[in-house]
């Protein structure tokens, strides 16, 4: 983050402000749907407004060994770095949004594997929270089937694309598997903004776009995503894990 957020500028907005407070994400709340977050982690905690757990991979993988609840503690990392990257308050490490609330659902198991059904009773609490928390964005760090085209009738981006008519930002990553003409979905809906992963200046090649980073035609953004130092959970051997 150290290296990343100043890549594209980050501290600009946040020397800003608009009415009189900082642009850092102040007032804003975010849905985060992954595999969790480390709420004890002293570099996010306190953004944490509100957690819960849809998982029912495995017979029930939510912290509790069930399908559902009140808990979203983190058991693979993937959603407590993505958390870090939005909203980490620590000096050395500090996220794109520092200012912002958190709603942090666990919709997938400690392999990060999970079901497109988990991933919709997420959304239906986050919207059920949206205005307690003024949620106004939704970030997907997910994909699921690949696309090479708009994905429109896909029932994941069907769903993602009505959050965006009802007002919402929502960004999704544009999928892993390195193919060069697809996206997975949600990111492959038509009102999505599908985001792809390039280097930053901490590598020889910044602003290359990563091997691994899907894209096609529909892609919107591309943005620092390898060898991210964000938020961990216990047992990564340091509080600070850096991602590829």
């Amino acid at each position: 983050l150290a290296d990343a957020v100043p890549f594209v500028h980050g501290e600009f907005a946040t020397n800003l402000s608009l009415n009189g407070s900082n642009i850092d994400g102040s007032g804003i709340g975010i849905c985060v749907i992954d595999t969790g977050v480390n709420e004890d982690h002293t570099g996010i905690s306190d953004s944490i407004v509100e957690e819960y757990c849809y998982c029912s991979s495995d017979g029930g993988c939510c912290p509790n060994g069930k399908t559902e609840d009140s808990s979203a503690e983190d058991d693979n990392g993937h959603g407590t770095a993505v958390i870090g990257t939005i909203t980490s308050q620590d000096s050395e490490q500090r996220g794109i949004a520092a200012g912002a609330d958190i709603v942090a659902i666990k919709a997938f198991n400690s392999d990060g594997t999970g079901t497109t059904s988990d991933v919709l009773s997420g959304i239906t609490k986050c919207l059920e929270k949206a205005e307690e928390h003024n949620i106004k964005v939704f970030s997907f760090s997910f994909g699921g089937s690949s696309y090479s085209a708009a994905c429109d009738t896909d029932p994941l981006a069907a769903v993602v694309n009505d959050l965006q008519e009802l007002g919402f930002f929502v960004a999704a990553a544009s999928g892993n598997n390195g193919e060069s003409d697809k996206m997975t979905t949600p990111a492959c809906g038509s009102n999505v903004t599908s985001v792809g992963a390039v280097y930053d200046n901490s590598s020889a090649s910044a602003d290359t776009v990563a091997s691994f980073s899907n894209a096609n035609s529909l892609l919107d953004v591309l943005a620092p995503g390898v060898d991210i130092c964000t938020t961990a959970i216990p047992g990564s051997g340091h509080p600070w894990w850096c991602w590829w």
